[in-house]
């Protein structure tokens, strides 16, 4: 079966980047003991800070709080939804918009999986324009499904975003159920 490229949850809110210091994010989210060593990280195009622990980033902005799995693992999958209930835990008056689970991949357009022989059939022209991305959207009880496919000459970049509304604290393997759901729909199971 084919292999995720990306995962990253993003938690839409109003964020103070204040609480998330070394000592707070190692001991309550990290659960570090004192001796272990926190990582920071640092990108300075973007003029944004970060943690990173179990290959998972960990970058709090003003607006979204990311989580980020660096390399994809069975330990970085369940480690983000750990670090996700945790963080909802913790910050529950966080004002938390929506929370978004995005698990992405890229097809060739000769792979002979259903999905893509769908998106090949896709043809769509407005006078000398192209088609350059669809979207495709279902309502679940507390989820929103976008299927959003970046179209180019040879490729189909092909983004699952799980979007809820509802905060209530997510399975701590969050991740593994949602690319099993992703599995179905690219096989057509």
């Amino acid at each position: 079966m084919k292999e995720v490229a990306s995962i990253n949850i993003l938690c839409l809110g109003n964020w103070n980047k204040r609480i998330f210091t070394p000592k707070w994010v190692s001991e309550n989210l990290f659960e570090l003991d004192q001796d272990q060593q926190i990582h920071g990280i640092v990108n300075t195009d973007e003029m944004e800070f970060g943690y990173t622990h179990k290959d998972v980033l960990l970058l709090p902005k003003d607006n979204v709080l990311e989580i980020k799995i660096e390399k994809i693992n069975k330990d970085s999958k369940e480690f983000s939804g750990v670090l996700l209930n945790r963080i909802i835990n913790l910050l529950p008056h966080t004002p938390i918009k929506a929370i978004g689970i995005n698990i992405r991949y890229s097809f060739t357009k000769d792979e002979s999986y259903h999905l893509v022989k769908t998106l090949n059939q896709i043809k769509c022209k407005l006078n000398n324009f192209e088609t350059n991305q669809v979207k495709f959207s279902k309502s679940n009880n507390n989820c929103k499904l976008n299927i959003i496919t970046d179209i180019s000459e040879t490729t189909f970049l092909v983004n699952f975003n799980f979007h809820y509304k509802s905060l209530n604290e997510f399975d701590e393997n969050i991740v593994n159920i949602k690319i099993a759901e992703t599995k179905k729909i690219i096989g057509n199971e």
